[in-house]
């Protein structure tokens, strides 16, 4: 079995009181706080070793629910290897001087509970305040459940199967990041495939569809010229970052489509719905339109970039990308659009 570095995920989930007992999607502030621990679980492992040895039980909880639905005996050695069963966490952790972080837990009696393995409540966090409410978190560890096993399982004899018929194509691989020195520039020089006095590498970044930029040495007589260009998707952020910046700043106009004003690589503005939906020409952004949203209801769309302050009044940025004839859909039969911003050219 072949797993990522990082087996576990840190995600969050909500509780609709219309529903109690039943877990929702998060909102959006709890999803980007989880989220970031999610992307940067290795970061937090290294400073606390304990999140290694979690991976590696999640790990282990998945091979052994694999074994167990394949029929597979092919640990069956483990049954002869003796285990101590009398170890006790809540023994360990008031003992342990391992840890780099460490609160108190509430701990039950187990007598109590007629329990004879350790007891104790479920963890919850401090209050926070956050846009004019307070919050907490609360939760716990789980192992991967069978049902995520067998729905793993059946996707990857479904793979198989219809790759077995197919012919293989060759596949390109993305370009990742690496360092370009002086002499791999001169190296591409000497192949043939640069000019005299002039050598110019390119690395185009796209992961996931989405399009990071472009970065390009180019060799010169005294030394190399490095270049980035933004790609679309960095330019997308950086305008959905701004108008969070200016609500965040609750800077003049920040509540109203004057905010637009603000944004310097923008030429144009159509309203589609007021203070809701807009279509945005971005100079930087040659062959598309952005299509912003503002405070979605919950439900799924293309979205690729989504943003928001932390004030109580801060609206929530929605932005992906539109072609032309895209764009033209989406406004014909609308009748009269308003152009509420159109910078001269």
């Amino acid at each position: 079995m072949l797993f990522a570095p990082t087996a576990t995920r840190v995600y969050a989930a909500s509780s609709n009181p219309l529903f109690p007992g039943k877990e929702t999607k998060p909102n959006f502030q709890s999803a980007e706080f989880l989220g970031w621990w999610d992307m940067h679980y290795p970061a937090v492992a290294e400073y606390e070793p304990q999140y290694h040895k979690l991976n590696q039980l999640q790990k282990w909880g998945c091979i052994f629910i694999v074994l167990k639905e394949e029929n597979s005996h092919l640990m069956d050695f483990l049954f002869q290897v003796p285990v101590t069963r009398n170890l006790n966490f809540e023994t360990w952790y008031k003992n342990t001087d391992t840890m780099k972080v460490k609160t108190d837990i509430p701990f039950e009696d187990r007598t109590r509970h007629n329990k004879k393995t350790e007891c104790l409540e479920l963890l919850a966090s401090r209050d926070y305040p956050l846009m004019g409410q307070r919050f907490f978190l609360y939760g716990g560890v789980s192992l991967a459940s069978r049902k995520d096993i067998i729905g793993k399982l059946s996707k990857k004899q479904i793979s198989y199967k219809t790759a077995k018929n197919k012919t293989k194509k060759p596949v390109e691989k993305p370009v990742s990041a690496q360092k370009i020195t002086v002499a791999d520039v001169s190296k591409i020089k000497r192949s043939g495939r640069a000019a005299a006095n002039q050598t110019k590498l390119e690395l185009k970044y796209k992961f996931e569809n989405l399009n990071y930029g472009n970065f390009s040495a180019e060799k010169r007589n005294n030394g190399i010229k490095l270049k980035w260009e933004k790609g679309t998707y960095v330019i997308l952020n950086d305008i959905v970052n701004t108008l969070v910046s200016i609500q965040g700043k609750k800077q003049p106009d920040y509540k109203d489509e004057n905010i637009f004003g603000s944004l310097s690589n923008i030429e144009k503005v159509i309203r589609l719905e007021q203070w809701a939906k807009y279509l945005l020409k971005s100079k930087d952004i040659k062959n598309s339109w952005i299509y912003l949203k503002m405070n979605e209801p919950e439900k799924e769309f293309r979205c690729i970039v989504k943003n928001a302050a932390t004030e109580q009044d801060s609206d929530i940025f929605y932005a992906y990308l539109l072609t032309d004839d895209q764009k033209n859909k989406l406004v014909s039969g609308k009748g009269k659009i308003d152009v509420i911003f159109n910078k001269q050219k």
